[in-house]
C-alpha cells in the first residue's frame, strides 16, 4: 500500500509541476510590460496561476488535518496523550499569560 501511494502522490506532483511550468512559460512568453499594462492579460494569465496555488494549499491543508485525524483514530492511545499534553500545554500558557498580565511590575 505504501509503495501504490508513493506512485500516485509522484503522479500528483509531476502533474502540478507541468501546470505551474505551463503557467510559467505563458507568463514569460507574454512579457513583463504587457502584463503590467494589461488588466486583461493579468486575468488570464496570473489569475489561473493564483487558482491553482490555492487549490494546492487547500488540498495540502486537508490532507494534513484528515491524516492527522485518522492516525489518533486508528491509535487511541496516542489519542489520550495527544489532549492531555494540550491540556498541560494550555494551563501552562494560561498561567505564563496571568504572569506577565497581572505580575508585572
Amino acid at each position: 500500500m505504501n509503495n501504490k501511494l508513493s506512485k500516485v502522490l509522484t503522479i500528483i506532483a509531476v502533474i502540478i509541476a507541468l501546470i505551474g511550468a505551463i503557467f510559467y512559460i505563458r507568463v514569460v512568453m507574454a512579457g513583463d510590460e504587457a502584463i503590467k499594462d494589461s488588466a486583461d492579460l493579468q486575468n488570464s494569465i496570473i489569475s489561473p496561476f493564483v487558482w491553482l496555488t490555492v487549490i494546492v494549499l487547500i488540498a495540502t491543508a486537508a490532507a494534513s488535518l484528515v491524516s492527522s485525524v485518522i492516525s489518533l483514530v486508528k491509535k487511541p492511545e496516542q489519542l489520550k496523550k495527544t489532549l492531555l499534553s494540550c491540556r498541560s500545554r494550555s494551563s501552562f500558557s494560561h498561567r505564563i499569560f496571568i504572569e506577565r498580565r497581572f505580575c508585572s511590575a
